[in-house]
């Protein structure tokens, strides 16, 4: 094995940046992947890319920008994710340690069960002494109340005249009600941005809108989803090629080749759009 097959994915990829004299900014500003996420692959550090297809995408996006074999980079990735896994030999037995809890419960109840029955041999349980009956006191009847005569009935109190409201012009129709229609401005705050993403490929999605926490998806080919916001949306698709996407029922055209990684922030700047009717 020569010393180029002995490095790992992250020390490959670095070494062969640094021979071709080129910084993380400038391969993110080609590739579209963040310095964080390029400075985590270089350091082997694949847990701090939130999926494995991001991961993966990203690997085969960096590799074929310096002139290496995707398919090579990712079968050591591979290789090197099986190496971490934890073996299921260095486990704990969780059945032994449940019959050593139950073991010791049999024992305690056990003692439990013994304690009662000596308590009620040595301490037998004696009757109490029924309590004396005591007289009940008669208590008089109450007197009845003396009844009045009603009163009799006065004059009725005048009532003041009230005066009718005069009829409006143009009353609305009997039955149905009057409903305000809505301000300029209400109705401006109601409109929404729509965003809609088609699947043809297996496809991993980051959607953000406004700013709300952002939301990962994983679609299926076949598979249709969409969201809602006011202002914008941030995105990043983990397969450009594998979707159609629609920002406000308006198509966003080819957004990349199939397995690339592709960052957008919609609505685009200086291509104002529309929001969607509520």
């Amino acid at each position: 094995m020569n010393e180029e097959q002995r490095l790992t994915v992250g020390q490959a990829l670095r070494k062969e940046r640094e021979r071709k004299n080129l910084s993380l900014e400038s391969v993110a500003g080609v590739t579209r992947i963040t310095t964080e996420n390029l400075k985590a692959l270089e350091g082997d550090d694949f847990r701090a890319i939130s999926a494995p297809i991001f991961a993966r995408g990203f690997l085969r996006t960096y590799a074929s920008h310096l002139g290496l074999d995707p398919k090579e980079i990712l079968a050591r990735y591979e290789s090197q994710i099986d190496l971490v896994k934890v073996s299921p030999k260095l486990k704990d037995p969780a059945p032994a340690r449940q019959k050593r809890h139950v073991g010791k419960y049999m024992v305690l109840f056990s003692l439990i069960v013994i304690g009662v029955a000596a308590g009620f041999y040595l301490f037998p349980k004696t009757s109490a002494p029924p309590a004396p009956s005591s007289p009940v006191a008669a208590v008089p009847a109450p007197a009845p109340a003396e009844v009045q005569p009603p009163p009799s009935p006065g004059p009725a109190p005048k009532q003041a005249l009230v005066k009718a409201p005069p009829p409006a012009e143009n009353p609305p129709a009997a039955g149905r009600p009057v409903k305000p229609e809505p301000k300029e401005e209400e109705k401006a705050k109601e409109r929404r941005h729509v965003l809609k993403a088609m699947a043809r490929e297996k496809t991993w999605m980051r959607v953000k809108p406004d700013d709300q926490s952002a939301a990962d998806v994983l679609l299926q080919p076949g598979e249709t989803v969409s969201w809602s916001a006011r202002r914008r949306f941030e995105v990043i698709i983990g397969n450009a090629g594998g979707l159609d996407l629609l920002f406000n029922g308006i198509s966003q055209g080819p957004l990349g080749k199939s397995g690339q990684v592709v960052t957008l922030v919609l609505p685009r700047e200086g291509k104002p759009s529309e929001a969607a009717p509520p």
